[in-house]
């Protein structure tokens, strides 16, 4: 009998013993649910108050970016356009230099490789020029 009293109460030990842990693993698991909680919420009150600046500060800003829309006299006007012509005649020149000069080195760039692979090749280039393809002199 005394056995089984003990037995019991060794039970009933344990059982109480694994109801503290569970109790204190719930109590640390609701007190970072807590702690979670209070960040959270400081963390929503600091937005909420870069919020109400950023609001604060918006017609201001508004107000900076918009500028009054200024009427041109038509001879302002006209001195505008002819400018503004004449800088897109000049761009257009300048393009087609830019291209012809591209095409020109391109040629240029080839012609020098050409010359550099005959020379590593042993071929060398002789001073005198020999034409090809060009007509007769009839006499």
């Amino acid at each position: 009998m005394e056995k089984v009293l003990d037995n019991t109460l060794t039970e009933k030990s344990k059982d109480n013993a694994e109801r503290k842990t569970k109790m204190k693993m719930k109590l640390t698991v609701g007190e970072e649910d807590n702690r979670k909680e209070i960040e959270t919420a400081a963390e929503n009150s600091r937005l909420r108050g870069e919020l109400d600046k950023l609001r604060s500060q918006l017609p201001q800003a508004a107000i900076i970016i918009q500028q009054p829309a200024q009427d041109f006299p038509d001879r302002e006007r006209l001195s505008l356009l002819s400018k503004l012509e004449k800088a897109e005649t000049r761009v257009r020149t300048l393009e087609k230099q830019l291209e012809e000069n591209s095409k020109r080195w391109g040629r240029q760039k080839q012609d020098m490789l050409t010359r550099l692979r005959e020379h590593n090749y042993g071929l060398e280039r002789t001073l005198s020029t020999v034409a090809h393809d060009l007509p007769l002199k009839s006499v």
